[in-house]
């Protein structure tokens, strides 16, 4: 079964312009229409991810960042070699 979205889409809002303008649907439709809602924002969280999966990365790529930056001025700089010359006395 191949699930094309903008029909889908377009299907959904001929529905929702309907209901709009006093037109009922029984509910075999809206249960039907219900489950093409869930079944699409499924999809998209599957395509692209939930926003918090989504800040967790940009959290984790910017806690890199910073403790590469300073393992990279502490490997570069002096300050390394005066701690450790600090622990052997």
């Amino acid at each position: 079964m191949y699930y094309d979205e903008q029909k889908e889409d377009l299907h959904a809002r001929v529905q929702d312009a309907k209901r709009s303008m006093g037109e009922s649907m029984n509910s075999d439709n809206i249960t039907k229409q219900n489950i093409r809602k869930l079944y699409q924002s499924k999809q998209h969280i599957q395509r692209y991810g939930s926003p918090s999966q989504r800040n967790y990365r940009i959290r984790l790529g910017i806690i890199l960042i910073i403790l590469s930056t300073i393992a990279y001025k502490l490997i570069y700089s002096n300050a390394l070699e005066f701690i450790l010359q600090a622990f052997t006395r």
